[in-house]
Protein backbone atom coordinates (compact mmCIF):
# COMPACT_ATOMS: atom_id res chain seq x y z
CA UNK A 1 0.00 0.00 0.00
CA UNK A 2 2.89 2.46 0.69
CA UNK A 3 4.36 1.41 -2.82
CA UNK A 4 0.83 2.33 -4.43
CA UNK A 5 0.95 5.91 -2.50
CA UNK A 6 4.28 6.91 -3.62
CA UNK A 7 3.05 6.22 -7.23
CA UNK A 8 0.36 8.13 -6.54
CA UNK A 9 1.83 11.12 -5.60
CA UNK A 10 4.90 11.42 -8.40
CA UNK A 11 2.07 10.85 -11.24
CA UNK A 12 -0.22 13.57 -12.30
CA UNK A 13 -2.98 10.88 -13.65
CA UNK A 14 -6.15 10.82 -12.35
CA UNK A 15 -6.11 8.81 -9.13
CA UNK A 16 -8.90 6.62 -9.87
CA UNK A 17 -6.42 5.22 -12.57
CA UNK A 18 -3.84 4.16 -10.15
CA UNK A 19 -6.01 2.86 -7.31
CA UNK A 20 -7.72 1.03 -9.80
CA UNK A 21 -4.10 -0.66 -10.71
CA UNK A 22 -3.06 -0.44 -7.23
CA UNK A 23 -6.11 -2.53 -5.61
CA UNK A 24 -5.74 -4.72 -8.79
CA UNK A 25 -1.96 -5.64 -8.04
CA UNK A 26 -2.77 -6.23 -4.58
CA UNK A 27 -6.19 -7.83 -4.15
CA UNK A 28 -5.96 -10.29 -7.11
CA UNK A 29 -3.23 -12.09 -5.54
CA UNK A 30 -5.36 -12.17 -2.41
CA UNK A 31 -8.46 -13.25 -3.80
CA UNK A 32 -6.82 -16.36 -4.93
CA UNK A 33 -4.91 -17.07 -2.14
CA UNK A 34 -8.95 -16.64 -0.59
CA UNK A 35 -10.48 -19.12 -2.99
CA UNK A 36 -8.06 -21.64 -2.31
CA UNK A 37 -8.40 -21.22 1.77
CA UNK A 38 -12.38 -21.49 1.05
CA UNK A 39 -11.60 -24.91 -1.26
CA UNK A 40 -9.55 -26.53 2.01
CA UNK A 41 -12.25 -25.49 4.18
CA UNK A 42 -15.16 -27.07 2.74
CA UNK A 43 -12.72 -30.22 1.79
CA UNK A 44 -12.12 -30.39 5.55
CA UNK A 45 -15.29 -29.84 6.73
CA UNK A 46 -16.61 -33.03 4.46
CA UNK A 47 -13.77 -34.94 5.92
CA UNK A 48 -14.72 -34.32 9.29
CA UNK A 49 -18.56 -34.54 8.26
CA UNK A 50 -17.76 -38.34 7.47
CA UNK A 51 -15.79 -39.05 10.24
CA UNK A 52 -18.50 -37.43 12.81
CA UNK A 53 -21.19 -39.59 10.49
CA UNK A 54 -23.31 -42.19 12.28
CA UNK A 55 -25.90 -44.97 11.04
CA UNK A 56 -29.20 -43.95 12.43
CA UNK A 57 -30.27 -45.72 15.71
CA UNK A 58 -26.46 -45.79 16.44
CA UNK A 59 -26.87 -41.97 18.04
CA UNK A 60 -26.02 -43.52 21.40
CA UNK A 61 -22.15 -45.49 20.19
CA UNK A 62 -19.18 -42.75 20.90
CA UNK A 63 -17.29 -41.83 18.33
CA UNK A 64 -14.15 -43.48 16.74
CA UNK A 65 -15.94 -46.98 17.63
CA UNK A 66 -14.35 -50.16 16.07
CA UNK A 67 -17.03 -50.57 14.44
CA UNK A 68 -17.46 -47.64 12.32
CA UNK A 69 -13.57 -47.16 11.34
CA UNK A 70 -12.49 -50.22 10.66
CA UNK A 71 -8.20 -50.49 9.94
CA UNK A 72 -7.11 -50.25 6.22
CA UNK A 73 -3.86 -50.99 5.23
CA UNK A 74 -2.36 -51.44 1.38
CA UNK A 75 0.86 -53.63 3.10
CA UNK A 76 0.27 -57.48 2.71
CA UNK A 77 3.12 -59.39 4.87
CA UNK A 78 4.52 -61.83 3.27
CA UNK A 79 3.09 -65.51 3.61
CA UNK A 80 5.24 -67.59 5.38
CA UNK A 81 4.90 -71.74 4.44
CA UNK A 82 4.29 -74.03 7.32
CA UNK A 83 7.11 -75.71 8.25
CA UNK A 84 6.90 -78.47 10.84
CA UNK A 85 10.07 -77.67 13.21
CA UNK A 86 9.97 -80.24 16.74
CA UNK A 87 8.02 -77.43 18.69
CA UNK A 88 4.97 -77.59 16.19
CA UNK A 89 5.13 -81.39 15.92
CA UNK A 90 4.96 -81.52 19.62
CA UNK A 91 2.49 -78.76 20.39
CA UNK A 92 0.11 -81.23 17.93
CA UNK A 93 0.56 -83.69 19.39
CA UNK A 94 -0.26 -82.38 22.80
CA UNK A 95 -3.11 -81.18 21.09
CA UNK A 96 -4.64 -84.08 19.74
CA UNK A 97 -4.08 -86.51 23.08
CA UNK A 98 -5.80 -83.67 24.98
CA UNK A 99 -8.49 -83.89 22.86
CA UNK A 100 -8.90 -87.22 22.71
CA UNK A 101 -8.82 -87.77 26.71
CA UNK A 102 -11.33 -84.78 26.44
CA UNK A 103 -13.72 -86.48 24.57
CA UNK A 104 -12.92 -89.74 26.32
CA UNK A 105 -14.16 -88.66 29.59
CA UNK A 106 -16.96 -86.19 28.84
CA UNK A 107 -18.46 -86.16 31.75
CA UNK A 108 -15.59 -86.12 33.68
CA UNK A 109 -14.46 -83.13 32.36
CA UNK A 110 -17.53 -81.55 32.56
CA UNK A 111 -17.84 -81.10 28.29
CA UNK A 112 -20.99 -79.52 27.16
CA UNK A 113 -23.35 -81.67 25.33
CA UNK A 114 -22.23 -80.52 21.38
CA UNK A 115 -18.44 -81.40 22.05
CA UNK A 116 -16.80 -84.07 19.38
CA UNK A 117 -13.43 -84.72 19.13
CA UNK A 118 -12.15 -85.00 15.47
CA UNK A 119 -12.54 -88.77 14.80
CA UNK A 120 -16.36 -88.65 15.88
CA UNK A 121 -17.36 -85.68 13.85
CA UNK A 122 -19.05 -88.24 11.30
CA UNK A 123 -21.52 -88.74 13.50
CA UNK A 124 -21.66 -85.47 14.68
CA UNK A 125 -21.94 -82.70 12.02
CA UNK A 126 -24.65 -83.71 9.73
CA UNK A 127 -23.57 -81.15 6.82
CA UNK A 128 -19.83 -82.41 7.30
CA UNK A 129 -20.68 -85.60 6.30
CA UNK A 130 -22.72 -84.89 3.72
CA UNK A 131 -19.83 -82.81 1.99
CA UNK A 132 -17.26 -85.69 3.20
CA UNK A 133 -19.59 -88.12 0.66
CA UNK A 134 -19.55 -86.04 -2.28
CA UNK A 135 -15.61 -85.56 -1.61
CA UNK A 136 -15.54 -89.44 -1.53
CA UNK A 137 -17.57 -90.54 -4.47
CA UNK A 138 -15.91 -88.12 -6.38
CA UNK A 139 -12.22 -88.89 -5.35
CA UNK A 140 -12.93 -92.65 -5.65
CA UNK A 141 -14.07 -91.62 -9.47
CA UNK A 142 -11.12 -90.25 -9.84
CA UNK A 143 -9.21 -93.29 -8.42
CA UNK A 144 -10.99 -96.06 -10.74
CA UNK A 145 -9.49 -94.52 -13.47
CA UNK A 146 -5.52 -94.49 -11.95
CA UNK A 147 -4.04 -97.25 -11.47
CA UNK A 148 -1.62 -96.33 -9.23
CA UNK A 149 -4.17 -94.84 -6.87
CA UNK A 150 -6.23 -97.83 -7.05
CA UNK A 151 -3.94 -100.24 -6.34
CA UNK A 152 -2.62 -97.84 -3.32
CA UNK A 153 -5.55 -98.16 -1.70
CA UNK A 154 -5.52 -101.99 -2.06
CA UNK A 155 -2.20 -103.09 -1.10
CA UNK A 156 -2.92 -100.91 1.85
CA UNK A 157 -6.09 -102.90 2.86
CA UNK A 158 -4.20 -106.28 1.80
CA UNK A 159 -1.17 -105.09 4.71
CA UNK A 160 -4.17 -104.82 7.22
CA UNK A 161 -6.23 -107.78 6.66
CA UNK A 162 -3.39 -110.55 5.77
CA UNK A 163 -0.40 -111.20 7.93
CA UNK A 164 0.77 -113.44 5.40
CA UNK A 165 1.53 -110.80 3.00
CA UNK A 166 3.75 -108.86 5.28
CA UNK A 167 5.92 -111.42 6.85
CA UNK A 168 5.99 -114.32 3.95
CA UNK A 169 5.76 -112.40 0.80
CA UNK A 170 9.02 -111.72 -1.08
CA UNK A 171 9.50 -107.77 -0.13
CA UNK A 172 12.02 -105.98 -2.78
CA UNK A 173 13.14 -102.81 -1.23
CA UNK A 174 10.52 -102.14 1.74
CA UNK A 175 8.55 -104.48 3.88
CA UNK A 176 4.73 -103.32 5.13
CA UNK A 177 4.58 -102.57 8.99
CA UNK A 178 1.62 -102.87 10.41
CA UNK A 179 1.03 -101.51 14.04
CA UNK A 180 -2.25 -101.81 16.83
CA UNK A 181 -2.60 -98.57 17.23
CA UNK A 182 -1.15 -95.67 15.20
CA UNK A 183 2.57 -94.56 15.36
CA UNK A 184 4.70 -91.46 14.70
CA UNK A 185 7.44 -92.15 11.96
CA UNK A 186 9.28 -89.86 10.19
CA UNK A 187 9.05 -90.55 6.12
CA UNK A 188 11.47 -90.16 4.00
CA UNK A 189 9.62 -89.23 1.05
CA UNK A 190 7.50 -86.52 2.73
CA UNK A 191 10.12 -85.65 5.03
CA UNK A 192 7.51 -84.77 7.89
CA UNK A 193 6.59 -86.81 10.61
CA UNK A 194 2.52 -87.29 10.48
CA UNK A 195 0.72 -85.96 13.57
CA UNK A 196 -0.92 -88.71 15.42
CA UNK A 197 0.78 -90.98 13.25
CA UNK A 198 -0.31 -94.00 11.10
CA UNK A 199 -0.71 -97.53 11.33
CA UNK A 200 0.91 -98.75 8.20
CA UNK A 201 4.33 -98.07 7.19
CA UNK A 202 7.09 -99.16 4.60
CA UNK A 203 10.41 -100.23 5.88
CA UNK A 204 13.96 -100.18 4.09
CA UNK A 205 14.72 -103.39 3.79
CA UNK A 206 18.21 -101.83 3.85
CA UNK A 207 18.10 -99.42 6.52
CA UNK A 208 15.71 -100.31 8.99
CA UNK A 209 15.18 -97.15 10.59
CA UNK A 210 13.54 -95.55 7.43
CA UNK A 211 10.26 -95.34 6.87
CA UNK A 212 8.03 -94.62 3.89
CA UNK A 213 4.09 -94.05 3.97
CA UNK A 214 1.95 -95.72 1.74
CA UNK A 215 1.22 -92.19 -0.77
CA UNK A 216 5.74 -91.93 -1.14
CA UNK A 217 5.78 -96.17 -1.50
CA UNK A 218 3.42 -95.87 -4.74
CA UNK A 219 3.40 -92.49 -6.08
CA UNK A 220 0.25 -91.39 -8.26
CA UNK A 221 2.79 -91.22 -11.36
CA UNK A 222 5.19 -93.71 -13.18
CA UNK A 223 4.78 -95.71 -10.13
CA UNK A 224 7.53 -98.80 -10.47
CA UNK A 225 6.04 -102.10 -10.17
CA UNK A 226 9.37 -103.95 -10.61
CA UNK A 227 10.04 -102.81 -7.14
CA UNK A 228 6.44 -101.85 -5.28
CA UNK A 229 5.37 -105.68 -5.49
CA UNK A 230 6.84 -108.45 -4.03
CA UNK A 231 9.52 -110.39 -6.09
CA UNK A 232 7.69 -112.83 -8.51
CA UNK A 233 4.26 -110.85 -8.42
CA UNK A 234 4.94 -107.94 -10.25
CA UNK A 235 2.02 -108.23 -12.66
CA UNK A 236 -0.98 -109.24 -10.07
CA UNK A 237 -3.53 -106.38 -9.40
CA UNK A 238 -6.23 -108.53 -7.53
CA UNK A 239 -6.31 -110.91 -4.72
CA UNK A 240 -7.70 -113.90 -6.62
CA UNK A 241 -4.49 -113.67 -8.80
CA UNK A 242 -2.36 -113.73 -5.88
CA UNK A 243 -3.49 -116.34 -4.10
CA UNK A 244 -2.98 -118.09 -7.51
CA UNK A 245 0.91 -116.91 -7.90
CA UNK A 246 1.58 -117.75 -4.42
CA UNK A 247 0.15 -121.49 -4.95
CA UNK A 248 2.24 -121.64 -7.98
CA UNK A 249 5.52 -120.38 -7.07
CA UNK A 250 5.16 -122.34 -3.47
CA UNK A 251 4.44 -126.00 -5.50
CA UNK A 252 7.42 -124.94 -7.96
CA UNK A 253 9.50 -124.51 -4.70
CA UNK A 254 8.81 -127.02 -2.71
CA UNK A 255 11.24 -130.59 -2.88
CA UNK A 256 10.29 -133.12 -5.62
CA UNK A 257 9.66 -136.45 -3.69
Amino acid sequence: MIKCKRILRRTSAPPSVYETRAHLDIYIPLAKSQTSLLSVTIVMSVIMKLLLWKPKGLDNLPLWTPSLTLPFSVYHAPQQPYVATEKKRLRDREAYRRNKERFENREATQQPADFYWPTSRWSNDPTWRAKRLEWQKAYDAIRNQNEALKMRQILKNWVIRYSWLREDMPWQSHRPVLYDERTEHYCVGCKWTRPGGRRVYWQSLVNTTEYLCTRCYIPSKDPDWNKIMPEGYEDVRDMKAMRARKEQLDASEAPSS
